[in-house]
């Protein structure tokens, strides 16, 4: 097989995403009357994602009980991401770690256009930034970059909303040391839950460990965040 079709379950993911996106973004601007709400992005989103989560569940059980042991492992790998324990070649590699490299260069250049952005779009467009196109910029980027991850390594909950959380406490809001340093933080997060599913013999529920370690900190680090300096999210 070439590469193309032993990554064909990837690539399926990758377009799916894409797919969910563009529903996401379609709802959004049905609710914003042809203009994007971030509001109802979010609201959009967390629903789509809800559904999507519960569906893949109710899947996942309906063929758990009633199906074969080939198709249940299957769908369970499909959900989980089957990393763990496999071997790739240069080329897959290749193909998961370019598009992430390449998109967290175009982002990290996008820094200083975002620190405006967050200020909110009137006082951007007011400095000239056009908003409408670094947003989409952003909003592909970011797909990218989550569908690549999803497709090779699974669902890894919380990851995403407990690391940036914890890097802008560290190194404050500005996105030209937030980026980076969520990145490494990421890195060394999904590292030290991978070290103790190692060490207790838990590999294989290695994404659903990472979930559970990350809402439990998540819970503790937003109360903590919360009551002691910071009122905003941005």
């Amino acid at each position: 097989m070439n590469i193309f079709q032993r990554s064909a379950q990837q690539l399926c993911i990758l377009a799916g995403c894409f797919l969910g996106v563009a529903i996401i973004l379609a709802i959004s601007m049905a609710a914003g009357r042809g203009r994007i709400s971030t509001v109802a992005l979010l609201l959009a989103g967390s629903v789509f994602s809800t559904l999507i989560n519960e569906l893949g569940q109710l899947v996942q059980y309906y063929v758990s009980t009633y199906g074969d042991e080939t198709t249940a492992s299957a769908i369970n790998t499909l959900i989980g991401g089957s990393y763990i324990g496999e071997t790739f070649a240069w080329s897959e590699l290749l193909l998961m770690a370019a598009p992430i490299l390449v998109c967290s260069i175009v982002i990290f250049a996008l820094a200083g256009k975002i620190n405006i952005i967050v200020f909110g779009e009137a006082e951007a467009r007011a400095m000239g930034i056009n908003v409408t196109r670094y947003r989409n910029a952003l909003i592909v980027l970011c797909t990218i970059l989550s569908a690549v991850v999803l497709a090779f390594c699974g669902t890894v909950s919380m990851v995403g909303f407990l690391v940036p959380h914890f890097a802008r406490y560290l190194v404050g809001p500005d996105f030209k040391k937030l980026v980076p340093a969520s990145a490494f933080l990421g890195g060394i997060t999904t590292l030290l839950v991978y070290d103790v599913c190692y060490m207790t013999a838990q590999l294989s529920r290695f994404n659903m460990y990472t979930g559970v370690v990350c809402s439990i900190l998540s819970a503790f680090f937003i109360i903590f965040y919360r009551r002691n300096r910071h009122a905003d999210w941005s």
